[in-house]
Formats: structure tokens, sequence, C-alpha cells
């Protein structure tokens, strides 16, 4: 079975899209998209709210990829001790 199913999805910017600009203030926590100057007051937890759409997509990718890997692996596990799958 496959071991890492680590992801790193990306935040983005829901005013310009950008993911690859952002400022933390580190006495604030308030975040700040330098591309667009858009300031997140809720910090990540703003950013990871507004990007939930992209972040659940994510999930459900993976939960595929997981039960596909899964599935091949018992396959392979049934057909090593002389089972007979349809």
């Amino acid at each position: 079975m496959k071991q890492n199913y680590n992801k790193h999805i990306k935040l983005l910017c829901a005013t310009c899209g950008s993911g690859d600009f952002f400022e933390k203030n580190e006495k604030t926590d308030v975040i700040t998209c330098k591309k667009c100057n858009r300031v997140y007051h809720g910090g990540y937890d703003e950013l990871v709210e507004l990007n939930q759409k992209n972040i659940n997509s994510e999930v459900e990718s993976m939960k595929q990829e997981v039960k596909k890997d899964i599935i091949k692996d018992l396959n392979s596990m049934f057909k090593k001790t002389g089972f007979k799958l349809k």
C-alpha cells in the first residue's frame, strides 16, 4: 500500500487568485496579499475558510486515490493466497 498521502494545498487570495504573495504580520496574525493588497484580518483561518471549496475538492480526490489503492492492494493480496476475484 502506498505509504505517503501527504498533500499540500496552496491557499489562494479570494480577490486576485494568487497564492504566492502572502505576508503575515507576526504580531497581529493578519495576512496581506502583496499582489492585490487584500487584508485578511482573520489571518490563516480566514484564508482556509475562503479556500474551503478547493480544500474539499482535494479531500475528495484523496479519498478516491486511497480507495483505489486499497482495492488494488486487496486484490493483490487475495490473488497471492489463491482466491479468484471477479
